[in-house]
């Protein structure tokens, strides 16, 4: 995404932490008209079924990616048959792009992904203790007999992966073509408290795995991790 701000995402996040506040939230029903009612005009709130295996394309290739998780901002064109990834640390029109040739390893995704058909190791074991402890939470009184059975059945349909109801990547409309690549500068003060990440600079590289391996498709990570620790178990330590 090329310069962006979180202006409206945050503003929105901000309420929702607001309205949840103080409340007890045991399901994730609760939760979800809780973020529901807490801003105008109301937010979709939808819990995502399945996950499509991304990070089985990416084992196909021969290369993986270091250095990738501090740059804020990317590009990526398609530069005389080739695609180029650019990146900066912020969007600021006088920081410059580095670039990094990534067409081979974008070549894994030329097709759609498959389902993922089981839970891995370490979702399994999330789903084990969250188990066991329903006697704890209920004979806590942080739940009630009915939410425990509400809980069950949950923990029983996760442990199933079901057929994912987010669209594929390759469905997405193509995006316009950004009139501005950049933001204004932060205050001062900002600027301050970021002085170390702003003087910062970040190195993307491939690497050449040689019998395979690959890119750990770290978006996917990303939702996996923010669905359990904040949609689940966030909700039963309110």
């Amino acid at each position: 995404m090329v310069g962006h701000t979180h202006e409206d995402v945050d503003q929105m996040f901000s309420r929702i932490s607001q309205h949840l506040t103080g409340k007890s939230i045991p399901t994730l029903p609760v939760l979800q008209e809780l973020m529901k009612a807490s801003y105008h005009p109301t937010p979709i709130v939808s819990h995502l079924e399945g996950a499509w295996d991304y990070r089985q394309l990416s084992l196909e290739s021969r290369i993986s990616m270091q250095g990738h998780s501090s740059p804020h901002v990317f590009r990526f064109k398609e530069v005389a048959g080739e695609v180029v990834m650019s990146y900066k640390e912020w969007p600021y029109k006088s920081a410059p792009y580095k670039d990094v040739v990534v067409t081979e390893l974008a070549m894994g995704f030329e097709r759609d992904p498959v389902p993922i058909t089981h839970v891995s190791e370490k979702g399994s074991r999330v789903i084990m203790a969250m188990r066991g402890d329903l006697r704890k939470w209920r004979d806590g009184g942080k739940v009630t007999d009915e939410e425990v059975e509400w809980w069950k059945q949950h923990l029983e349909e996760e442990g199933q992966m079901s057929h994912p109801t987010q669209p594929l990547a390759s469905s997405f409309n193509h995006h316009r073509i950004p009139t501005q690549d950049f933001v204004n500068p932060p205050s001062l003060d900002n600027l301050r408290q970021h002085v170390r990440n702003l003087t910062k600079e970040s190195n993307v590289s491939l690497i050449f795995l040689g019998g395979g391996g690959g890119l750990i498709f770290f978006f996917f990570g990303y939702f996996f991790l923010v669905y359990f620790f904040f949609f689940v178990q966030s909700s039963i330590f309110v």
